[in-house]
C-alpha cells in the first residue's frame, strides 16, 4: 500500500535520562519523521509520551522556505502539550542529531544546527519543568517512526499537509543513531 511506513521499538522500557538520534527526515507535504519515548495503549492504561517529529515539507507551518518545523511534544496521562518551532535548517537535505533530556524536574528538547554533538542553550527548542505542570513519569519504549497522513484525514491533513505519493520517488526516512543515557 501506499500508506505503509516503518515503525520501531525497544523491548526494553526507558525512564529519565538523555535520548538522542540522528536522522535525515523524510521529505514532502504529508510526512513525519518521529523520535519518541511511548508508554500506553497495551503497555498501561495511562499514555505518557516525549517526541520529537519532523515535519517533511520545509517552509511548512510558518517556517521560511529552507527550515523545517520540528514538533515537540510530551503527553501526560493522554494529554497533548506540543510545540513548532522552526528549525534553522531543512531536516530533509541531511542527517542532524536531536535530543530530550528528561528528568523528574523537567524535559528540554535540542537540535544540534552546529552538528558538534554538544547540546548548547542556544540549541534549545523547548523546555518545561514541573511549574509549568505535571510531566511523564511511566518509563517507555523508544520509538521511531516515518509516517504519511491519509488524504480523507482531515485533522491530520490540517496538521501535517496532504500527502501524495510519487511512484518515481518513495519517501524515505534514514536513522543513524539512536542513543540512551541514564
Amino acid at each position: 500500500s501506499k500508506y505503509d511506513a516503518a515503525e520501531l521499538q525497544s523491548t526494553c522500557y526507558y525512564g529519565y535520562g538523555l535520548y538522542e538520534v540522528k536522522m535525515q527526515a523524510a521529505s514532502g507535504s504529508g510526512l513525519l519523521t518521529s523520535f519518541f519515548v511511548y508508554a500506553g495503549s497495551q503497555d498501561s492504561a495511562r499514555q505518557d509520551e516525549i517526541d520529537i517529529e519532523i515535519f517533511g515539507e520545509p517552509g511548512n507551518n510558518g517556517c521560511p522556505v529552507g527550515q523545517s518545523t520540528v514538533q515537540a511534544n510530551y503527553f501526560v496521562n493522554g494529554q497533548e502539550n506540543p510545540k513548532k518551532t522552526c528549525l534553522p535548517f531543512d531536516a530533509t537535505q541531511g542527517s542532524y542529531q536531536y535530543a530530550f533530556d528528561w528528568r523528574a524536574t523537567g524535559i528540554t528538547w535540542y537540535a544540534d544546527a552546529n552538528q558538534n554533538g554538544v547540546y548548547e542553550q542556544s540549541e534549545e527548542i523547548y523546555k518545561v519543568s514541573t511549574a509549568d505542570g505535571p510531566l511523564p513519569v511511566l518509563p517507555g519504549k523508544i520509538m521511531v517512526n516515518m509516517w504519511a497522513g491519509q488524504a480523507n484525514d482531515l485533522p491530520t491533513t490540517q496538521w501535517m499537509g496532504t500527502f501524495v505519493y510519487n511512484s518515481s520517488s518513495p519517501p524515505f526516512a534514514i536513522y543513524e543513531l539512536i542513543r540512551y543515557t541514564p
